[in-house]
């Protein structure tokens, strides 16, 4: 199951449509922006099982948001304190501007602390299993309010981060879902500039606390054929973080 969080009115992606001209395409959002991609395959702990498929997923994901994204860069078996030192870096230098746009991915293992009220944590090579070393696990992991603190403090207008993994957290779980937009199938140039001046914070995560993520997820591929088109359900040449939700929401 995919659950979505927040997701809002914001403009992930465009491509060429007969209702979009291209000039309005290339000017604000076909490569514009940065996307950061981490995947986490093996564990310093044999305890987490391997995850082999990732670093292809990663690739395949850089491939296809080239087309989206001016700048990509992929981490691949990073330790936690890594992570956090490239979200941060991710934010400072290419979410400054009020007009930035920033796309994260994170593909790995994840777990949820009951005792911290079911705060979800995503986890570097360095992790320990947390069922056998709960201590360990946290101090060397990145929770969802740490990741949240980092995503909401640069100024960039729109963001969205994908989470490949399982656990629940009080970020997630404590916002509603807005209603889903009624649209006219005549787009328009000012509805697509209301939407890009509208700041957004989105989050995706592929799996709830007592549910395990296959080693071959399909979210990375649902992923790219939805900001592909797949998603564009009103087909008006843009997918929207609510498109995209209701596209991977099975």
């Amino acid at each position: 199951m995919i659950r979505t969080f927040m997701l809002v009115l914001s403009v992930i992606c465009m491509w060429p449509s007969k209702t979009l001209p291209q000039s309005i395409v290339d000017r604000y959002l076909v490569r514009h922006g940065h996307a950061l991609l981490i995947g986490v395959t093996s564990y310093n702990d044999p305890r987490w099982p391997p995850l082999e498929n990732i670093t292809k997923e990663i690739g395949a994901l850089k491939a296809g948001l080239s087309y989206h994204f001016e700048s990509i860069q992929t981490l691949i078996d990073p330790d936690s304190n890594t992570i956090k030192s490239a979200l941060q870096s991710t934010i400072a230098d290419f979410g400054s501007a009020s007009t930035d746009r920033i796309f994260i991915y994170y593909s790995g293992h994840g777990f949820t602390d009951p005792e911290a009220k079911y705060m979800g944590y995503i986890t570097g090579r360095d992790t320990p299993a947390y069922d056998y070393d709960r201590s360990g696990a946290i101090l060397h992991s990145v929770s969802m309010l740490q990741f949240d603190k980092i995503f909401r403090g640069g100024a960039f207008k729109q963001g969205m981060a994908v989470f490949d993994s399982c656990f629940s957290g009080t970020i997630f779980t404590s916002r509603a879902l807005p209603s889903r937009p009624v649209w006219d199938r005549q787009f328009r140039e000012s509805t697509m500039f209301d939407f890009i001046r509208r700041p957004v914070r989105a989050y995706i995560s592929a799996g709830r606390s007592n549910e395990t993520v296959p080693p071959d997820s399909p979210l990375a591929t649902l992923l790219l054929a939805g900001v592909e088109g797949e998603a564009d359900r009103y087909e008006n040449g843009f997918v929207t973080g609510s498109d995209l939700g209701s596209y991977l929401e099975i």
